[in-house]
């Protein structure tokens, strides 16, 4: 699948991004989302964040599949996951809402990482 981002990846410098956040072209490619590596998911989900889907219901099928890069252990991954959720739902007040409150309950794994290892705590921060 590197090889399928390294095309996306130059694709997007050459067509930009309105070319390919089409159906046609990324819904293939979110189907096998699972399959790219950390910066490859960046890519595709940078992609994701400019696709405007034709109805509500396209709407849940993108966030569900891609709802696993939620829990995924990247802050980038992350973080470009919100970032297509909110452009997703912004024609969707209530649940545009839902994405930004947050969860509590929600596992961060990355800062808690950060937190673990001594030479990543931020200055200042008790042991």
């Amino acid at each position: 699948m590197q090889v399928a981002a390294n095309c996306l990846s130059v694709l997007v410098e050459i067509e930009g991004y309105d070319e390919l956040a089409k159906s046609a072209m990324l819904i293939p490619v979110l189907n096998r989302i699972r399959d790219f590596s950390e910066w490859a998911l960046c890519v595709v989900l940078d992609v994701a964040a400019r696709y405007r889907p034709a109805d509500q219901a396209e709407v849940y099928d993108v966030m569900n599949v891609l709802e696993n890069c939620l829990g995924h252990a990247n802050s980038a991954v992350v973080l470009a996951t919100v970032k297509v959720f909110l452009h997703l739902t912004l024609q969707l007040p209530e649940v545009h809402q839902q994405v930004i409150t947050p969860h509590h309950h929600a596992p961060r794994p990355a800062f808690a990482c950060a937190f673990a290892c001594p030479r990543l705590r931020p200055h200042g921060t008790p042991q």
